[in-house]
């Protein structure tokens, strides 16, 4: 099945793009990803953990990820395998970066993903229908909204760390200050991608839509 979303960043391609070439720093983003290893020269171990009510799927896998930094874009592919629910994963996600300026002259960069997977085993009924759909909106969405937040932490982060590193003036005592240096080994771990929930808030969506319930 192929799933085509975008979404909009409101910084420029190039440092959008940076946190595209840094995948760890890109996996961290994604909701119940994880890396197995430091990748090396494209090659990823990556981990998906999956919950599905009381069951917690735990896919382990392998991938490559390639770019063109020419043409802002790339490619990851990969499979995976949870040996508890018997279930198999695979598939290809392609993405390419192109920035845009508003008629005030304000940037942003719209991210266009297009994925082809295909899902074996006990999870394969979110593989079908209009529901899938809907929940790769969500993920699109959280996976966007962690890439912001990510962006804007780590230029607080720059901006703390030269305004510390500011001569002080005569007039000002001079104290150390220690800007905090962000760092993956201190994040937390990301939670499961929780299917159920997104499921049911999906369901519920589609059930309002078509009776025409008013939203609460």
């Amino acid at each position: 099945m192929e799933i085509e979303q975008s979404f909009n960043i409101p910084y420029s391609a190039i440092e959008v793009w940076n946190y595209f070439k840094n995948v760890e720093e890109i996996v961290t983003c994604l909701p119940g990803a994880a890396l197995l290893e430091t990748p090396e020269s494209g090659a990823l171990k990556i981990s998906m953990t999956v919950k599905l009510g009381p069951i917690v799927a735990a896919f382990a896998g392998d991938g490559e990820i390639s770019y063109d930094d020419q043409n802002l874009s790339g490619k990851i592919s990969g499979n995976g395998a949870d040996r508890k629910s018997g279930s198999r994963v695979k598939g290809e996600a392609r993405f390419v970066l192109t920035e845009h300026a508003d008629l005030i002259g304000t940037i942003s960069t719209q991210v266009n993903v297009i994925v082809d997977y295909a899902i074996t085993g006990a999870l394969a009924q979110f593989s079908r229908g209009g529901i899938v759909k809907d929940i790769a909106q969500r993920l699109t969405h959280s996976f966007a909204e962690n890439l912001k937040l990510k962006i804007e932490t780590d230029q607080i982060a720059r901006a703390s760390l030269a305004a510390a590193t500011e001569q002080p003036t005569e007039l000002a005592p001079q104290v150390d200050v220690v800007a905090p240096t962000p760092s993956l080994r201190t994040q937390p771990v990301s939670a499961p991608l929780d299917l159920g929930n997104l499921f049911w808030q999906s369901f519920w969506q589609r059930i309002k839509k078509a009776f025409g319930f008013s939203r609460t």
